[in-house]
């Protein structure tokens, strides 16, 4: 659907909009459906699309990209996206274009992408970030980075931002990014929703912004795509939340205004270095961990980070465990608490057992925490300050995106706020939130060391000190030696 200027951006259709009979006779490019050859053939300068996932908008993008190259010679596109492997995922698909056009393109050591380094400066610290390029005979070329202020400034050329709403620093990209279009340059910005908040929610609410827009929900590709058909009913049960589900597919800018950790902040702490599933000889620094323990309605899940030299905590793996038996939950935990220097596990009910278990397996190094409703505020508020200060990196996953954000700050009627959620399928009881909190808490106390040391040098630790250097009391006393001794008391 094509808004115009001027028109409501938040009307909601109906079925009347989309008649399930209903016909394609446009300007149609092979293998898109109609909304995306909307989007291809709408040739308008700025261009703001709000879309429901997988609406196939940046493989539109790249394809009218890779004609407009081929077409007009000196032509340059640079694309920003939110992460260094969402803008390889960009060029890969103008690569895939350029092959099915058979458009006259440069070859790199047989690859027809082009990989460069590009330094800029932040804060007077030198930086740089991975350049994919893909460049024509003809002089043009399609560009492809991480999105940041800095980044932003450096080309001059059209400009698309996908997923613009998830981008860290929204605004200061955008500041650099419209000068750049100054000279008559072209503007594509496309995005699913991200809270009411925000450059993209400004931009797309503006009545008079003089962009074209373009909204794409579900319901429309179920109603007019050929190629791509959804199942609305399928995706609503597995999705299982109502709310996320307006958000990811129903276009729905959901309220910002009762959720402790907004989608701006979750998405600014998600990072491409971040993982859910690194093995466990890969962790060679300090490793912290942190535990939520769920057994039928909750889920159990393990949060693992290790500590970079900046003092960053950069999460590297999330065990989630779905109504497991807790024998079979501690086999598993286990081996994970024993790689942690720290390791913080719930207490409270169910994790009685498992916390007093571990505890007596690995000593000090597992510290076990009550969730009152103090310990459950103190935890919340110094995991969010974490975030904020972008101490505490996180990975791009749904789940974590979800249960984070389900969190919400409520009264309790005293000087203090109860922190909860509301169940759900695939949050759980915001167990991963709360895994995370606990892993902080881990964090801020130093790691525990072992080591092995044989019978002989733990005998020769005793006698010199723990430090191998000679203790204090055992250094000869001058004052002992050529002294009366009086030995009328004997021994």
């Amino acid at each position: 659907m094509i808004l115009r200027p001027g028109q409501d951006p938040f009307y909601v259709p109906t079925a009347a909009d989309y008649p399930a009979d209903a016909a394609w006779h446009g300007p149609q490019p092979p293998l898109l459906d109609p909304p995306q050859a909307d989007w291809v053939s709408d040739l308008s300068r700025l261009k703001i699309a709000l879309k429901g996932r997988q609406a196939g908008f940046s493989f539109a993008e790249m394809l009218a990209q890779v004609i407009d190259c081929a077409d007009h010679p000196r032509t340059s596109w640079v694309n920003l996206s939110r992460g260094e492997r969402q803008s390889k995922e960009l060029i890969d698909k103008a690569a895939l274009h350029v092959q099915t056009i058979n458009a006259a393109i440069e070859i790199f050591a047989g690859q027809p992408i082009r990989e460069n380094e590009f330094r800029y400066s932040e804060n007077g610290i030198d930086k740089s970030v991975k350049l994919l390029e893909v460049v024509f005979k003809n002089g043009s070329i399609i560009r492809g980075l991480p999105a940041n202020a800095d980044t932003a400034r450096g080309f001059a050329g059209n400009v698309f931002l996908d997923e613009f709403g998830f981008h860290p620093d929204g605004r200061a990209i955008k500041a650099g990014v419209v000068p750049i279009i100054s000279r008559g340059y072209r503007l594509r910005l496309v995005s699913t929703p991200n809270g009411k908040s925000g450059p993209f929610y400004e931009m797309w609410s503006d009545l008079h912004g003089g962009y074209s827009k373009h909204r794409v929900d579900i319901y429309e590709m179920a109603a007019r795509n050929v190629h791509y058909r959804p199942n609305v009913a399928e995706l609503r049960a597995a999705m299982a939340d109502d709310e996320l589900f307006a958000q990811e597919y129903e276009c729905a800018f959901l309220d910002e205004m009762a959720a402790f950790i907004p989608y701006d902040l979750i998405s600014a702490c998600e990072s491409d270095d971040a993982r859910i599933d690194t093995p466990l000889h890969d962790l060679t620094g300090d490793v912290f961990g942190g535990c939520d323990i769920g057994r039928r309605r909750d889920q159990t899940v393990v949060w693992l980070c290790e500590r970079r030299p900046n003092g960053v905590l950069l999460t590297r793996q999330v065990t989630v465990l779905k109504n497991t038996p807790f024998a079979r939950q501690l086999e598993l935990i286990e081996p994970l608490a024993a790689r942690c220097g720290r390791f913080a596990i719930d207490e409270t009910g169910l994790g009685m057992m498992l916390a007093e278990e571990l505890q007596r397996r690995h000593g000090a190094r597992v510290l076990p925490v009550t969730f009152t409703m103090l310990a459950k505020e103190d935890l919340a508020v110094r995991a969010k300050r974490a975030l904020e200060d972008r101490r505490f990196l996180i990975p791009a996953a749904n789940f974590i995106r979800a249960a984070f954000h389900s969190i919400k700050r409520l009264p309790s009627g005293g000087e203090h706020f109860r922190f909860d959620s509301e169940r759900g399928e695939e949050t759980g009881h915001a167990d991963a939130w709360w895994a995370a909190c606990l892993c902080n808490q881990a964090a801020t106390l130093p790691a525990i060391k072992f080591e092995y040391r044989s019978v002989v040098k733990r005998r020769l630790a005793d006698w010199l000190g723990g430090d191998g250097k000679t203790r204090e009391s055992l250094r000869p006393d001058p004052g002992r030696y050529n002294r009366p001794v009086d030995r009328s008391a004997g021994f």
